[in-house]
């Protein structure tokens, strides 16, 4: 506890009146000059850069006026389940994924058996001693990197306009931009096992909570904030 309410570090508790002495959530915070984009930069943290996003007019910023990024580092947690069950071969056809001849050569040296670069993947992910190989998976990194931007940015829930991933869902509705999507950000066997070590920045622009907020709920419309060329590469 002590560590975790240093300098630069936060703890927020939010209470009930029913139950007064027991706080319902525990939100963590860490001050930091940059977004992360790993676990490991968090350290003892649980939720990144996370601050007065509610609060009243009165008391924002009094604190730190210089901050201005409000951002998290959260979890993916059924991109793994999701990639499973959609790669099917019609997917090669699909125009919008962008997948380079060079990226399925790499693909077909993991899995040489495989006759398209979807069979390929998905053997490489029931494998679970290649899927857990780190070394493996950085070789086909570009490719998890783009079908975890299609995960988050495109792929609803039924035929909702509501994010299929739920920990996207949350932070969309409530204002948030996407902002990067994270190359082993949790290296740990359950980052690995549920979204191949992925982890997403929602990013919290004051100015644009309303809008964003707006658009997703009523279009399905989803902000983003980075300027990564992944997202580049995907035809939405």
């Amino acid at each position: 506890m002590k560590r975790r309410l240093g300098p630069g570090r936060r703890c927020f508790g939010f209470f009930h009146k029913n139950a007064s002495l027991e706080p319902l959530v525990f939100v963590w915070e860490i001050l930091s000059t940059s977004t992360p984009f790993s676990e490991d930069e968090l350290k003892n943290a649980k939720v990144a850069i996370f601050y007065s996003i509610n609060s009243q007019p009165g008391i924002a910023g009094n604190e730190f006026p210089n901050l201005g990024t409000f951002c998290t580092l959260s979890p993916m947690p059924l991109f793994t389940t999701w990639l499973k069950k959609w790669l099917t071969p019609d997917i090669c056809e699909n125009p919008d994924m962008r997948i380079t001849e060079e990226e399925e050569k790499v693909i077909a040296g993991i899995v040489p058996e495989a006759k398209v670069w979807t069979e390929g993947l998905r053997r490489i992910l029931e494998d679970r001693e290649i899927a857990k190989n780190v070394e493996t998976l950085n070789q086909i990194r570009s490719v998890i990197l783009k079908l975890g931007a299609r995960y988050i940015l495109k792929e609803k829930r039924g035929e909702t306009k509501i994010a299929f991933d739920p920990v996207a869902n949350f932070h969309l509705k409530n204002g948030a931009s996407v902002h990067c999507i994270n190359w082993m950000a949790d290296p740990s066997s359950r980052g690995i096992r549920n979204s191949l070590g992925l982890m997403c920045n929602y990013n919290y622009i004051t100015d644009a909570i309303e809008k964003n907020n707006a658009g997703y709920l009523n279009e399905g419309k989803i902000a983003i904030s980075g300027t990564d060329l992944i997202y580049k590469s995907l035809d939405f």
